[in-house]
């Protein structure tokens, strides 16, 4: 596989076509309860409820997403995501003796995550991140491939993939196949390699199983939190509990599935070109904390 240059720099002729901006299925309800969004539901644990009151009482203090229209808005955004994320993220791995070395595989920057007392087992595990195709970073997202790794004793690979609307799925996701695809050359058994990917990073492990169309054996594992596997927001659950979420709004949503795929893809992200089902949605799959296919 060849490698592939990034470029994170945005076009400053990109914008979102006026059907997104326009509202429809993208246009946010007006008449969302604050109390509702920031409600912690009394049938969680004692100890869940406090971390979800914390979560909450944070997120509603903060000043709402204002959703962008361009590849500057995006990335002024983004940003700002990194400051906050950052930090807390860095001293989470800090904290668990995490080993971060930067370097590249398949000509694609990543971040390998060494868990405190590390012994080499031949398993690896590639961490796709999440941040709705057009947040966030590696760096600025350590903190769960940190606990994987103390957990699983495992390294982990954090694949730092280009973000929309510099890059569109198909290049985004033949990145991460350059990342397995450099493992196996290496010496690492497809059978110890597994996919983990959280939220957008969720539905991009799910369509990385395209590997098997280019002739690359599949991962010996595919770990899913919360994916975002329905780009398009077809799924029921997207209109009937959007009032419950606490950070995302449909038309954020809709604008950032416009610079990762054009509408007519958004729903073949995650299945090889067949539709998605209808409850794949990702507030559908929010509550479960994480599936193993």
């Amino acid at each position: 596989m060849k490698e592939r240059k990034r470029m994170q720099t945005p076009d400053p002729n990109w914008v979102i076509p006026d059907m997104i901006q326009g509202g429809g299925m993208a246009k946010s309800r007006q008449h969302v309860s604050e109390m509702t969004r920031f409600s912690v539901p009394a049938t969680v644990s004692p100890e869940a409820a406090a971390v979800l009151r914390t979560i909450y009482d944070a997120g509603r203090d903060l000043p709402p997403i204002a959703t962008p229209r361009s590849a500057f808005e995006f990335q002024r955004l983004h940003e700002e995501m990194e400051t906050v994320f950052g930090a807390p993220n860095a001293r989470l791995a800090e904290e668990l003796g995490t080993l971060i070395q930067r370097g590249e595989l398949g000509g694609v920057p990543v971040l390998r995550l060494y868990p405190e007392g590390y012994k080499p087992g031949g398993r690896t595990l590639v961490y796709l991140h999440g941040g709705s195709h057009v947040f966030l970073s590696a760096a600025s997202t350590v903190g769960t491939p940190a606990r994987v790794a103390k957990a699983t004793g495992a390294e982990v690979v954090s694949v730092d993939f280009t973000r929309a609307p510099a890059a569109r799925w198909r290049t985004v996701t033949n990145e991460v196949l350059a990342v397995c695809q450099a493992l196996i050359v290496g010496g690492t058994e497809p059978s110890s390699v597994g996919l983990l990917g959280e939220s957008a990073g969720g539905g991009l492990a799910a369509g990385s199983v395209l590997m098997r169309e280019q002739g690359l054996p599949l991962p010996g594992a595919l770990w899913l939190l919360s994916p975002w596997a329905d780009l398009s927001g077809a799924g029921d659950s997207r209109d009937t509990l959007q009032d419950w979420d606490p950070a995302l709004t449909a038309e954020l949503m809709a604008a950032c599935a416009e610079a990762y795929a054009d509408p007519t893809e958004q729903r073949c992200m995650a299945t090889s070109g067949a539709p998605i089902r209808r409850r794949s949605s990702k507030v559908a799959l929010a509550n479960c904390c994480s599936a193993i296919l």
